[in-house]
């Protein structure tokens, strides 16, 4: 108990001596407003952070993913290198149409990219509207 009061009036005597010292007031006052201007990027990004989420456009090249993963240098057993040699070969299994089709387009996309987010929407569209006889956005 005695060393909470000792802190206690450590605080208290701090808090007169502002009150009782003129010239301290308005330097807290300038150096609170200069706090709170320098801080607002870092808030801003903080508060931006919250609401980060997959994009329309990262969701839909998501959704037809093909990985890479499994491909090594003297294995190719990854998605990616299966739908390649689907590409390259004239004859074609009735389980590889089954699973690549026969009509379909190849897309290298990142993430972050604006090319990608703007693009995204044409495919989209052509898509949902494949063999309808027209492509109306």
């Amino acid at each position: 108990m005695f060393i909470l009061r000792a802190i206690g009036n450590f605080f208290v005597k701090i808090g007169r001596w502002i009150k009782n010292t003129a010239w301290v007031q308005p330097l807290l006052i300038v150096g609170g407003i200069f706090a709170i201007i320098f801080s607002i990027p870092y808030i801003s990004a903080w508060v931006s952070s919250w609401s980060k989420g997959v994009s329309e456009g990262q969701a839909f090249y998501s959704a037809f993913k093909v990985n890479l993963d499994g491909c090594q240098y003297d294995e190719k057993n990854s998605d990616a290198n299966k739908l390649f040699n689907y590409m390259s070969n004239e004859i074609k299994s009735p389980d590889e149409v089954n699973r690549w089709g026969e009509k379909f387009f190849v897309v290298f996309v990142q993430e972050d990219c604006q090319s990608c987010e703007d693009i995204y929407k044409g495919f989209s569209i052509l898509k949902n509207e494949w063999n309808t006889g027209s492509f109306k956005t």
